[in-house]
């Protein structure tokens, strides 16, 4: 997967978990986003 897809992916996932939890800091959900690597679902 090339860096672009990554970010690409990323950036969905951050958007879905905005709208999710609402309520905690976008930049708590990226940290947490490049933490996990993206995979929420492990």
């Amino acid at each position: 997967m090339s860096t672009n897809e990554q970010q690409q992916q990323n950036t969905e996932q951050l958007t879905m978990l905005k709208e999710r939890f609402p309520h905690i800091n976008e930049n708590k959900l990226t940290r947490v986003l490049q933490r996990h690597g993206g995979d929420f679902d492990k």
